[in-house]
């Protein structure tokens, strides 16, 4: 064991404190003339890049120089406004889009993605390589790679590359309108929508089902290979009698897509088993799995009379479905809030979709989008009418009086409303995208005719209404201090950081130690903590050492002798984050400054819970000696390989929040970035990255 004193002090002292102070916070908006651009799907990636995909009007915005497409390539086309028969009218056609921004909100590229007629992008995702793939509707004209699966049809899927520069596939798929994309880590492409023109949809051989359904339309599942060159199945996914309508998708390691959406019809297959097989009202939402060939059924679900707007499935395979039907639809809990018709609703469903586990009547209206974190927490988007209560510490506590607020609520894992703030007026249709963000951080994408998001004065605004996007912590947020990760518990002894609105002075403060910093005071339960850094929006301060033990607390923020936060946390053995790596030599692991395989490096962090014979002290330093130890079972892997732990305890002269562990590099590991995690007790952090020579 071994410590390197100068660079690790720095970085824990005043140059941590600037560091958190700051870490990607970040907002930023996209104004536009109502149906010149809209923001349909969002993304963000591990490195919280966020991805905005939707339809935009001629030039509505400024590409970036090298980007695909520099210039909207569409023409003419023909609108009627208010449908037949009232008069056409002629416009430049809308083209779909991709802008990907940076964790500081800034721009890395923005490229116009069409042909030479409409195109309307609907769906987005993004590849553990940065690549980018886009889904959505086109006309003829749009671009098509050579050795496409299609030359022609009425929908796109194309792959950008991480630069935005390159197009590396583009296929139309025949009579599809896609709703929704999703990736296995073969790269291969699983969608789902509705044929509505059927039958067109190219089903093939021995798929689960090959025959159109109804002529409103039936709902259609394929997957795409890796080079957009081949359908490796296509199915429809219906009932002989009712139109059926694909709305979200999902897959499972195993290669198995699992489809939401809606059944208009009294006869969908539902499978043995399931958790009803009637339907019981005009309209069904369903949810089926199909197996990797798409040739078979795993099992099919009818969950009740409602319409699906939005699916996603937790870590651990709960699923959970945003949609929206009449009050009486669901059975609901008497303390849940409720609006007027139509109502949505958020359903919780097993692994294997046998048992509807919830049901969670929510005080939004029509549209609905919802994202879940690691911790298995759902984060859901919609427009409320003012009953929200979003308490201290949210972004926006207090409803504006329009007629209806985006607003933002998080359920927790146990099904219960956990927090919600409002945002900004909702305008016209309401419909919002939101994702979540590793460091506990939302972007929610919506319209709106407020100024305020822009933070620009109205006079400088020409446009009655526009779509935007936002990142910013919704509530009050406690992260790991290390990596910046959304805690799911705290840990005793743990640095971390609480982000919020109005929780202490406009100036930060840095400081040692200290209970009371510029009239900012903090306390789990009964214990005061020591504060590190105080300002407006983010306390970073030692969660207590006497926690140890107990299962949960609530944290209490006090600015000037006022309430100013609180909210009651679960406490976890252990939750590591890492600060930072050093090598053999103690100089700082970078791109520039690589280890060497089998050399030993020392990685220092938070959260690593409690450590023996010699027990930490709230806001005290490591001692030179004796050292201490960690009690967890230690687990470090590099690359996906173990790493052999040399030492693993207290960082002598550093704060006792801070443990160090030092491990020997496997020798066969070859050179670049790899991933480096640290496992406590089984509990792994976030992950970091390591360089490697």
């Amino acid at each position: 064991m071994r410590t390197r004193l100068f660079s690790i002090i720095f970085f824990f002292g005043p140059g941590l404190a600037a560091a958190i102070a700051n870490a990607p916070r970040f907002s930023y908006a996209i104004p536009a003339t109502p149906g010149a651009m809209g923001i349909a799907a969002i993304a963000v990636d591990s490195h919280s890049n966020t991805y905005l995909t939707g339809s935009a009007g001629d030039n509505a915005f400024d590409a970036t120089p090298g980007a695909y497409q520099t210039q909207s390539p569409a023409g003419i086309c023909s609108f009627s406004l208010f449908g037949p028969p009232s008069p056409a009218v002629s416009a430049p056609c809308p083209t779909a889009f991709v802008i990907k921004l940076d964790p500081t909100g800034a721009v890395v590229f923005a490229t116009y993605l069409g042909g030479t007629g409409y195109a309307s992008a609907t769906t987005i995702a993004v590849d553990s390589d940065g690549n980018v793939y886009v889904a959505g509707r086109a006309d003829a004209g749009f671009p098509v790679t050579s050795g496409a699966a299609f030359a022609s049809g009425s929908a796109f899927i194309a792959k950008l590359s991480p630069s935005g520069a390159e197009l590396e596939y583009s296929t139309l798929i025949p009579g599809a309108v896609i709703a929704a994309i999703t990736l296995d880590d073969a790269g291969n492409v699983y969608f789902t929508g509705t044929d509505y023109a059927g039958p067109s949809f190219p089903v093939t051989p021995g798929a689960y089902q090959t025959q159109f359904g109804n002529g409103m339309g039936t709902a259609i599942a394929g997957k795409l290979n890796s080079t957009g060159s081949a359908l490796l199945y296509g199915t429809y996914l219906s009932g002989k009698l009712g139109a059926s309508q694909g709305r979200s998708i999902a897959v499972d390691a195993s290669g198995d897509a699992l489809i939401a959406g809606t059944d208009y019809g009294s006869d969908f297959p539902a499978t043995a088993g399931a958790f009803s097989t009637v339907l019981p009202g005009q309209q069904n939402v369903f949810l089926a799995k199909l197996n990797s060939d798409g040739g078979n059924l795993i099992y099919s679900d009818l969950l009740g009379p409602a319409s699906v707007s939005a699916m996603k499935v937790a870590r651990g395979g709960d699923i959970y479905i945003g949609c929206y039907a009449s009050a009486s639809a669901f059975p609901a809990t008497p303390d849940d809030l409720l609006l007027g018709p139509p109502d949505s609703f958020l359903l919780h469903v097993s692994p294997d979709g046998a048992s509807l586990l919830s049901s969670l009547l929510l005080p939004f209206g029509i549209s609905l989008g919802l994202d879940i974190d690691s911790s298995g927490s759902v984060y859901i988007v919609g427009a409320s009418s003012g009953s929200l209560d979003p308490g201290l510490g949210a972004f926006e506590p207090s409803f504006t009086g329009e007629p209806v607020d985006t607003a933002v609520i998080k359920v927790a894992p146990s099904g219960e409303i956990a927090a919600a703030t409002y945002l900004y007026p909702a305008f016209g249709d309401p419909a919002a995208e939101i994702a979540a963000e590793p460091d506990g951080s939302v972007v929610v994408a919506a319209i709106t005719n407020t100024t305020a998001v822009l933070g620009v004065p109205a006079s400088e605004v020409a446009y009655a209404s526009f779509f935007y996007a936002v990142n910013f912590f919704p509530w009050l947020t406690v992260q790991n201090a290390a990596s910046y990760a959304a805690n799911t518990a705290i840990v005793p002894g743990e640095l971390v950081s609480i982000r919020g609105y109005g929780l202490g002075p406009t100036t930060g403060f840095a400081s040692s130690p200290t209970m009371n910093l510029d009239g900012v005071q903090v306390s789990f339960g009964s214990v005061a903590a020591p504060i590190l850094y105080a300002q407006a929006d983010q306390i970073n301060v030692q969660v207590p050492w006497e926690l140890t033990g107990e299962s949960s607390t609530q944290l209490q923020i006090v600015y000037n002798g006022v309430n100013a936060g609180s909210a009651k946390l679960p406490v976890s053995p252990a939750e590591p984050g890492v600060f930072l790596i050093e090598n053999s030599d103690g100089s700082v692991n970078s791109s520039s400054n690589p280890a060497r395989p089998g050399d030993f490096v020392a990685i220092y962090g938070t959260g690593g819970g409690p450590l023996s014979p010699l027990p930490g002290v709230t806001g005290e330093s490591w001692p030179l000696g004796p050292l201490s130890y960690l009690t967890q079972p230690v687990a470090v892997k590099i690359g996906g390989e173990s790493a052999g732990a040399i030492y693993s305890g207290s960082a002598p002269m550093l704060n006792s929040g801070v443990f160090q562990i030092d491990v020997t590099i496997p020798a066969d590991l070859p050179s670049g970035p790899k991933s480096l995690i640290v496992a406590l007790g089984g509990i792994s952090g976030a992950p970091t990255v390591i360089f490697i020579r």
